[in-house]
């Protein structure tokens, strides 16, 4: 594998973990920023969906960063 390719996934990986991290803070702070702001309940569980969203993005990069760099 040639540096670049390298260097390509392993700024990808970078990418995934930032937004594992965001999600899981987004996550778990919902509904503390949703009371902060004086929002309707409702908005924790758009927040929430926000970040299952997050989760299964890095699920499906971390999937094909995984197929790209498996030996065949």
């Amino acid at each position: 594998m040639a540096d670049k390719d390298r260097d390509a996934i392993a700024a990808t990986g970078r990418r995934v973990a930032l937004v594992m991290v965001a999600s899981a803070l987004l996550s778990i702070f919902a509904p503390a920023i949703v009371d902060t702001l004086g929002l309707a309940p409702r908005y924790v569980v758009l927040l929430t969906l926000f970040a299952l969203a997050g989760f299964i993005w890095c699920l499906v990069v971390t999937f094909k960063l995984w197929q790209k760099t498996r030996d065949k």
